[in-house]
């Protein structure tokens, strides 16, 4: 893959994401990740503005585990990390507040959300957050990742629902559950249609 396309796919992945939460998501109060529901809860506690809260956990986490993920790595989460903290900053001072019902704005959100995901993973990067911790445990302690981010996950979670509302915890997992088969499917078509077809050209 050309540079051109790496920082093309970060950018437009990074801008996705932001806009997912800021406009569909955040304003129901619901998280995309481990690392949002921390930014939604000290929204909600402290109020403290969700793109800082959310720079601030990555920076501390990358500065922590580079020496686990590489440089490079660290170097293509933390721009990506720093164009959706921007995005989210630039469209929450917006003050739109909700667009749709819950409902619609959670898919059309959890949908947005995964095509950007999935152009970071293209690109060699990832959204950040509790992935970077559960990357570097599972190195350390050889336990299962899928476990890991499922615990971290389900705590934030539920604290989330405890502060706010119930329901929230239900809207979470929904929105994983749609984000990570639009994640699986990119990632399989990006594989299938772009990388075997540059091998079958090579060759």
């Amino acid at each position: 893959m050309s540079k051109v396309f790496i920082g093309t796919s970060l950018t437009i992945g990074s801008i996705l994401q932001g806009l997912a939460m800021s406009l569909f998501l955040f304003p129901h109060a619901i998280p995309s990740g481990g690392a949002a529901g921390i930014a939604i809860l000290f929204e909600h506690v402290f109020s403290i503005k969700y793109e800082l809260t959310l720079w601030t956990f990555n920076l501390l986490l990358l500065t922590i585990a580079y020496r686990w993920i590489g440089w490079f790595s660290v170097v293509k989460t933390f721009y990506s990390v720093t164009v959706t903290s921007i995005t989210i900053g630039l469209m929450s001072s917006l003050s739109l507040g909700p667009l749709s019902s819950v409902y619609m704005d959670m898919f059309l959100g959890a949908l947005i959300f995964g095509v950007g995901v999935s152009l970071l993973f293209i690109s060699g990067a990832s959204s950040g957050g509790i992935a970077i911790i559960v990357h570097v445990l599972h190195k350390q302690i050889n336990v299962m990742p899928g476990k890991l981010l499922f615990l971290f996950n389900s705590t934030i979670f539920l604290s989330l629902a405890i502060s706010i509302d119930w329901l929230i915890l239900l809207y979470a997992l929904i929105t994983q559950f749609i984000s990570a088969k639009i994640i699986d499917l990119f990632y399989k078509l990006f594989h299938y249609y772009i990388l075997d077809g540059q091998v079958a050209v090579s060759k």
